[in-house]
This record gives C-alpha cells, sequence and structure tokens, in this order.
C-alpha cells in the first residue's frame, strides 16, 4: 500500500514538473490560444475567480488576469531558479575540488601571477555588471570579449613584472583556508542581507539576479564536494594512479569527478527548489527583478495592495508550493 501511495505521489510530482516546463517554453503560444494578456484593465480591477467572466483565477489590483500572469511568470521563476543553481552549483565544484582535493600546499603559483590576477579582478567584476544590462547575447558575447583582453593583459602585464627577480618566487596558495574561512563568513551572515547588498551593486535585471543568487549560494555545494573529494584523494586507486604516473589533472577528471558528482546530482535538485524560495522571498519584497518582469513572487506580492483579495495570494503560493514539494519528491526519487 506504501509503495502505491509513493507511486502516485512520484508520478503527480513529474506531471506537475512536465506541466511547468511545458509552460515555460510555449507559455507566449499559450496566451495567444486562450487569448489571454498580462495588461491592465482597470475596468476589471479585483475581480474574484469567476467562470462566467472568464476569469478563471481572478484579476489583481491593476486589473491583470491572475492565470495569465502565472503563465508568463513560469518561464522567469523556474528559469532565474535552474540557472542560479547551475551558476552556484559550478562554483561549488570548482572550489569544494581546489580546496578538497588539492588542499593548502599543492597549488603554486608565482608572485607576478598572484599580484597580476588581485589586480584586474576588480575591473572583471565592474565589467561583468556591465554586462547584465546588455541583454542575454550581447552581455555574453562582451563578457567574452572582457575575459580574452583581461587574459592578454594579465599575460602582458606579467612579462613585464617579470624582470623584477623578487616576483619570481612560486607561493603555495592555501585554497583550502581561504574557501573553509570564506564560507564562514557567509554563514555568519543573514543570507538574505548578504543578497539585498549584492542587489545594490548590480541594476536590477533577469541576469543581474541570476548571478547575485549564484555567487552567494555556493557554499553548501562546496562543502559537499570537498567533503567527497577528502575521501576520494585518500583512496587506495587514486594513490595507485599516482604511482602509475598518470598526471593530476586526468586523475581529476577522469576519476575524482566522476566519484564525487552523484551527490551533487542529487542537490541540486533540491538546491533549485530552495532557490525557488529565494527568487520569489526577493521579488516579492521587489527586489532583483525590472518592473516590467513578472515572476510568481511578484504575482504573491499583488496580495500586500489588498488583503481582502485572497486568491492573489492563494493560487501563486500553491504553484509556488506545489512546485518545491515535486522538485522534493524528485529529488528523493533520485535519491533512493
Amino acid at each position: 500500500m506504501r509503495e502505491k501511495i509513493n507511486t502516485i505521489f512520484n508520478f503527480l510530482a513529474l506531471t506537475h514538473l512536465g506541466i511547468v516546463l511545458i509552460v515555460c517554453l510555449f507559455s507566449t503560444v499559450m496566451l495567444s490560444i486562450f487569448r489571454l494578456n498580462v495588461d491592465l484593465h482597470l475596468s476589471k480591477v479585483n475581480l474574484s475567480p469567476s467562470l462566467i467572466s472568464g476569469q478563471l483565477f481572478g484579476t489583481d489590483y491593476l486589473g491583470r488576469d491572475i492565470f495569465a500572469l502565472l503563465l508568463n511568470g513560469a518561464k522567469y521563476s523556474i528559469s532565474i531558479s535552474l540557472f542560479s543553481a547551475t551558476l552556484a552549483t559550478f562554483i561549488g565544484i570548482v572550489l569544494g575540488t581546489l580546496g578538497g582535493f588539492f588542499g593548502d600546499n599543492k597549488i603554486k603559483v608565482r608572485r607576478v601571477s598572484l599580484l597580476v590576477s588581485l589586480g584586474l579582478l576588480p575591473l572583471v567584476i565592474h565589467y561583468l555588471n556591465l554586462s547584465t544590462k546588455l541583454g542575454i547575447f550581447n552581455g555574453l558575447v562582451f563578457l567574452f570579449f572582457i575575459i580574452t583582453s583581461t587574459v592578454l593583459l594579465g599575460y602582458l602585464l606579467v612579462n613585464v613584472l617579470s624582470i623584477f627577480p623578487l616576483l619570481h618566487k612560486q607561493v603555495a596558495l592555501p585554497v583550502d583556508f581561504l574557501n573553509m574561512k570564506f564560507i564562514e563568513i557567509i554563514f555568519a551572515i543573514p543570507t538574505y542581507f548578504v543578497l539585498l547588498a549584492m542587489s545594490g551593486i548590480f541594476d536590477p535585471s533577469i541576469y543581474s539576479l541570476i548571478i547575485i543568487i549564484g555567487i552567494t549560494s555556493w557554499p553548501r555545494t562546496a562543502l559537499l564536494v570537498r567533503t567527497e573529494m577528502l575521501n576520494i584523494r585518500e583512496m587506495d586507486f587514486v594513490h595507485s594512479l599516482k604511482l602509475t604516473g598518470i598526471r593530476w589533472y586526468q586523475i581529476l577528471i577522469r576519476h575524482a569527478i566522476p566519484n564525487a558528482i552523484s551527490p551533487v546530482i542529487i542537490n541540486f535538485v533540491f538546491f533549485t527548489s530552495g532557490l525557488l524560495v529565494v527568487e520569489s522571498t526577493l521579488s516579492f519584497i521587489g527586489i532583483g527583478l525590472p518592473g516590467d518582469i513578472i515572476s510568481w513572487g511578484k504575482i504573491l506580492a499583488g496580495f500586500k495592495h489588498n488583503s481582502g483579495n485572497w486568491w492573489t495570494a492563494l493560487f501563486p503560493g500553491m504553484i509556488i508550493f506545489f512546485t518545491i514539494l515535486s522538485l522534493h519528491r524528485v529529488g528523493r526519487m533520485i535519491k533512493s
């Protein structure tokens, strides 16, 4: 009996996520088919749900159809959550791998390279912020140009500064120590305080919100990967591979990372659901997204304008709740 109930819930979770995914991909087409729009209609302000009037989920304080808003907002809420989780997971895998596999003494760089990298870092951050204002395609092209130019500039500066013998000496980078201290600092500060501070640096846009959430949410993934790498690097097969003369990057790419990736995949599903809550919360309080972009959190925020309109809180809240619940269910399915 219990297995049948679990099967039903698993089916419902997959069905819900499938429908949400279809809506994200074809929301514009669906709005045209159902003849819905998200325009303002001041003559239809605060209409309660009704099949007779054609307002299935009612309207908000601006007369916009809640059902149309939910269809249109799905692509933004889900895409922001997915891309933020992907960015945070990527950063977490890189930093967790560096800290766990190499520790504090195995990565060595010349002083001149370290000095130039630290000097160019503020420049990269500045242009990263600038790229978020250009749209996804133009922003990526601009970012690629900036990264390429920065690498070339760094190469030239390293060659110029290499005339000083003092800068030739190699120093060990305490990657694991720096990672752990940075993670401790992030955990010590309330998450939403960090997000609010970061949102003051970047201009409101979808891409800046993805970056803000992504670069403040990687520590848990980094800790998970670090723990896996600490265990893997002490395993007998890794020591055997080192004795055979295989290079470290081959061990890392072919053996260490594949063995550590399974818990990361499970964590990614749960992570996405958590970041959906973060995105909805930020949108609810009016931070991160520009005014013309609609997400589920922004629709839910309409309840603040008239607390008597229960439908403006019920339907967006139910969609967010069931999506998070479905993601958790799928995560458990993968884990088991």
